[in-house]
């Protein structure tokens, strides 16, 4: 069968021109799987045909799940295996998903490489070179507002999640949602209370972030049909990894606003200190190296635009 061109490939049509999503046509209970699955595939506008193929990851969607388990249970070697599913699971993942797979294939393909940092883009402003803080050894984690919790949900926010388990346990916030349909009710009151892991910024050495990306990697393989090329989702598995232990023993955790990385989701305006210069400020008066989610606080977002109109 003759490949189309590029030529004569269509245009994406536009989601204002084309009928309703069910969504849209029968609104549904913002507490259900769907409504998770929606914010998942639901895109503000169309995206040119090449992206959305990356993003959707159309291709042999029925074969996707048999195909990893082959995979897994070969004979082959663990660094081998671990770096074909790579390899292969870039094309079954929403690209929020897919870093993971392709941090991992360029770090093993970049042998010199010894201070990593994994690093959300759209939301995140650096106010100095965090390489300083990056020298030291380990993996670095980094925990949002203490306030919130996994199963409680963040400090003030998501409220829309809200949803009582069969046993009569009360589940609020996007994290218990992704943690309940990936594992289990189970598997979530039993972490639930444990504080919530932002996984938008991850730092550590060469040997460590390459235990991190293998084990990230692995189980994201392994939830390859249940994430449904979704979104966000990483988040729960990076959480369900760090608090079973299964990170290794050189894992940093730090607490929000105690490194000099800040995450603003969950925290109030009235609580976020800003300098003369308009740089989020630790309480010792220095600026914090990276500062994430900063769009969630109205007067971060509207101090970043300011400073970066473009």
């Amino acid at each position: 069968v003759a490949k189309k061109t590029a030529a004569e490939e269509p245009e994406p049509t536009p989601a204002s021109q084309t009928e309703p999503s069910k969504a849209q046509s029968t609104p549904r209970a913002p507490t259900n799987t769907n409504r998770l699955n929606e914010i998942g595939h639901r895109w503000d506008r169309p995206y040119p045909r090449r992206v959305q193929l990356k993003l959707q990851s159309p291709r042999a969607r029925p074969f996707r799940g048999y195909f990893f388990n082959l995979v897994r249970w070969l004979p082959l070697p663990p660094r081998f295996r671990t770096r074909l599913l790579a390899r292969i699971g870039v094309n079954y993942h929403h690209i929020g998903i897919a870093r993971y797979f392709y941090a991992w294939d360029w770090l093993d393909q970049n042998p010199g490489v010894e201070r990593i940092i994994l690093c959300d883009v759209r939301d995140v402003v650096a106010q100095s070179n965090p390489a300083e803080f990056a020298a030291n050894l380990g993996l670095h984690v980094f925990l949002e507002d203490a306030r919130g919790n996994l199963l409680d949900g963040e400090n003030g926010v998501n409220a829309e999640y809200e949803y009582r388990a069969a046993d009569g346990t009360f589940q609020r916030g996007i994290n218990a949602a992704w943690l309940r349909h990936l594992y289990s009710e189970d598997v979530l009151v039993r972490l639930g209370r444990k504080p919530i892991s932002c996984a938008g910024i991850t730092i550590g050495d060469r040997r460590s972030m390459r235990q991190y990306l293998a084990a990230m990697t692995a189980e994201l393989c392994r939830l390859t049909v249940p994430i449904a090329e979704g979104m966000g989702y990483d988040q729960a598995v990076h959480n369900m990894l760090l608090h079973t232990g299964r990170l290794g023993s050189e894992v940093h955790l730090h607490s929000n606003g105690s490194a000099p990385v800040f995450t603003v989701h969950g925290v109030p305006d009235t609580e976020i200190a800003v300098d003369g210069a308009g740089r989020v400020i630790q309480t010792n008066g220095s600026p914090y190296s990276l500062v994430h989610m900063y769009d969630r606080s109205p007067r971060l977002s509207a101090l970043v635009s300011s400073a970066y109109p473009n």
